[in-house]
């Protein structure tokens, strides 16, 4: 199809169906957003009308003091009160103002947010990604998998003897229930990482990492993962496998360093698992975000130690672990790998390029010509060394559609989209054709 090919009948009918999707759901957005203005308008309003009558009945008062027949202290005891009295009421009056416009404010966000998931939702079922290839249906029960090793009751460590029967999520792999997940946490004063590992009535094994806490005040690891495992972005040489020099792998240090303490306890426990099958299918491994990183290390390790059973890693937003050398070393080891990114996330193009880092890793912007990978702000382009953590990216836009790779030229600077709910949305879309394979466990086709 040449570059100024006409559009097909089907690709008109589904441009017209997103535009007007779109449109519904801006609409929608903007009848939140007015409800909630005139909400607000009506609290301001309620508000300044009882001040008022606050303030008369306070005026009447006094003139009653005043042609009353009290004096001296009397008089100005009951002046007194009836002040405190007016100010109590008016603060009080005040108070449930802001607590309405609050909830006005509460609420919009809501159906805001509400809204876009559902617009999210319906322009990736119109779409379908339709010609990428790859297993919706696994990708979808994969992510639940992910998703859910943010619940602290979803696992509990081994290490206190306690195991917990999935008998209320109701998760399952390639249709098969998943069954006793256990949990894995270690912590150190930079890292706290958590994993899960389940199996399948079919015999498939299923590891997830959690994700990077987000909540600085309720959760004590959001500092560690933040400050003490994401940003210390610093490389140093992947110690399992380093490689000789011009090979030599790099790996980030914190996200190394955050795997590392439950490395041995991971492998154990997988195959702790795979003794509880009576045959062993494929290991996945998954995670979201950070979990997603840490998922690609652990894929590496179990695809080395476990050489003659299958081992696919799918994860979600996931940041950059490592150079293209540790990427080949994973395409060696796991049979197939997969990174899913949507929309304007910025954490899959993370770390950017910078000190100590290779000059082949995309920018946040960047743009791909003649082969040439160029980040801006990179005076030195790296040729035919494009970065991928993974043998295949799926990219998803906010138009549903989804393709092999990042466009060529990319911007990507929404934390928005880093989010487990648009994700969760946009994954929707893909429907139970395109989930059909030559093999009932191939991730892609």
């Amino acid at each position: 199809m040449g570059l100024f090919s006409k559009k097909t009948a089907a690709e008109k009918k589904e441009r017209e169906a997103i535009k007007e999707t779109k449109q519904e759901a801006r609409e929608d957005r903007k009848d939140a957003r007015t409800e909630a203005r005139d909400d607000r308008k009506d609290a301001r309003k309620d508000a300044r009308g009882e001040r008022k009558d606050e303030r008369e009945e306070k005026h009447d008062a006094m003139t009653d003091i005043r042609k009353g027949d009290l004096s001296g202290k009397d008089k100005r005891d009951e002046k007194r009160e009836v002040r405190n009295d007016k100010r109590d009421a008016i603060d009080q009056i005040n108070k449930e103002k802001r607590n309405t416009i609050d909830d006005a404010n509460d609420v919009k966000r809501g159906s805001v947010d509400a809204i876009t998931l559902g617009e999210i939702a319906d322009i990736a079922k119109i779409s379908n990604g339709a010609g990428v290839g790859f297993n919706s249906m696994l990708a979808n029960e994969l992510f639940q998998f992910a998703e859910m090793t943010e619940d602290k009751s979803f696992g509990k460590s081994r290490t206190v003897g306690q195991v917990l029967d999935n008998t209320e999520t109701d998760l399952t792999l390639r249709g098969s229930p998943i069954r006793g997940p256990i949990g894995i946490k270690r912590r150190n004063w930079k890292s706290d990482t958590e994993a899960y590992v389940a199996h399948t009535d079919a015999g498939d094994i299923v590891v997830g990492f959690r994700g990077s806490e987000t909540d600085f005040f309720d959760k004590e690891g959001a500092f560690k993962d933040w400050v003490l495992t994401d940003f210390r972005a610093h490389r140093m040489p992947y110690p399992p496998d380093p490689g000789s020099w011009p090979n030599q792998r790099w790996v980030h240090t914190g996200i190394w360093e955050a795997y590392e303490l439950v490395h041995n306890e991971l492998v154990d426990e997988v195959s702790h698992q795979a003794s509880l099958v009576s045959k062993l299918g494929t290991i996945y491994v998954t995670g979201f975000s950070l979990g997603g990183a840490l998922a690609l290390l652990a894929a590496i390790d179990l695809g080395d130690a476990v050489k003659k059973t299958p081992v696919e890693l799918v994860t979600f937003a996931a940041p950059r672990v490592g150079d293209e050398s540790l990427n080949k070393l994973l395409a060696e080891r796991v049979q197939r790998s997969l990174l899913i990114a949507y929309g304007g996330d910025p954490v899959v193009h993370l770390p950017p390029i910078g000190p100590n880092w290779p000059v082949t890793f995309k920018q946040p912007f960047s743009v791909d010509v003649a082969g040439l990978h160029i980040g801006l702000g990179n005076p030195l382009p790296a040729v035919g060394q494009q970065y991928r953590t993974a043998d295949r990216l799926v990219y998803i836009d906010r138009n549903g559609v989804a393709r092999n790779g990042f466009p060529p030229g990319q911007i990507a600077l929404n934390f928005l989209d880093h989010n487990y709910d648009r994700y969760k949305a946009a994954l929707a879309g893909g429907s139970p054709a395109s989930a059909t394979t030559s093999s009932a466990s191939a991730l892609t086709a």
